[in-house]
């Protein structure tokens, strides 16, 4: 058997873009403001900020296309930009999404 401390801590390593944009994506989806009604199709522009071991922030501009025949009958796609707060415990997951145009991109 393997020993204990040879199992690999997922919270020692950040996620790559692609793992947060996927997993955002999905907290986006299913949980978000605009569950059921948007999806979020692209990654326009990208910042991580680790704020400790286990927890993080990911600024994300995005675009959003409507599902077909949502409930709110939205037609309208854009883009928005948003913080994904991430937390780790056995894992890295979305704990919650700021609010519209949350996200920034200092220069």
């Amino acid at each position: 058997s393997v020993p204990a401390e040879k199992k690999e801590d997922e919270c020692a390593f950040i996620p790559s873009h692609e793992q947060l944009f996927r997993l955002s994506k999905a907290y986006y989806e299913k949980h978000g403001t605009w569950a059921r009604v948007f999806w979020l199709t692209s990654a326009q522009k990208e910042r991580v900020v680790k704020h400790s071991d286990n927890e993080l922030s990911y600024h994300l501009r995005y675009m959003y296309t409507p599902i077909p025949n949502n409930h709110q009958l939205r037609t309208d796609s854009g883009y928005d930009q948003r913080i994904f707060w991430f937390e780790c415990d056995k894992g890295w997951k979305v704990r919650r999404m700021g609010p519209h145009m949350s996200a920034s991109f200092p220069k």
